[in-house]
């Protein structure tokens, strides 16, 4: 075992096995001109999974506007194209058009899902596990009521050598 993996294993938060969530969040880890970053995509694949499981829940996501210019709306569009070849029904999707950390994301969710006027009693989300520690914070400051669940993509899906941010992760990005 890695001295990394040692480190994230000590500092991650436990898994919380979700009960019946109104809302699936994949958390966002950025994008390439091309292509997901490998966290956004494995996050997203897994949130899609989630909502074959919760038939009620609607999947809620943000667009990262700090990888490139424009990054957002090429985000938007590849997760979009992502949940339509999967089948999800976008009635089922509430995205937030544009963040740059993690509390904007938590933010604007919010924001849409209360402009959707759909509940959030529970709030499922899908984060890697070296971020799950500031993700359950940041979220339980934003959805201080609501019940939070958690499940883990790997941590070595965070960083990723090719992606055009080059500083990934950071408590200062929050």
């Amino acid at each position: 075992m890695s001295l990394a993996k040692m480190f994230v294993d000590f500092w991650k938060v436990s898994e919380i096995q979700p009960q019946n969530p109104d809302v699936i969040v994949a958390i966002c880890y950025g994008v390439l001109p091309d292509r997901l970053a490998v966290g956004t995509l494995f996050a997203l694949e897994k949130a899609i999974e989630l909502l074959r499981q919760f038939p009620n829940a609607t999947l809620a996501f943000g667009s990262a506007a700090i990888c490139f210019p424009g990054s957002e709306i090429v985000e938007h569009e590849l997760k979009m194209k992502r949940l339509k070849a999967a089948g999800i029904p976008l009635e089922r999707v509430v995205s937030a058009p544009k963040i740059y950390n993690t509390v904007t994301e938590a933010q604007e969710i919010r924001h849409e899902l209360e402009k959707a006027g759909i509940p959030f009693r529970e709030v499922l989300i899908v984060a890697a596990e070296a971020h799950s520690r500031s993700v359950m914070k940041i979220y339980r400051w934003i959805f201080p009521v609501a019940r939070l669940s958690l499940v883990h993509i790997p941590f070595e899906m965070e960083y990723q050598s090719d992606h055009t941010v080059t500083l990934q992760t950071g408590p200062w990005f929050w």
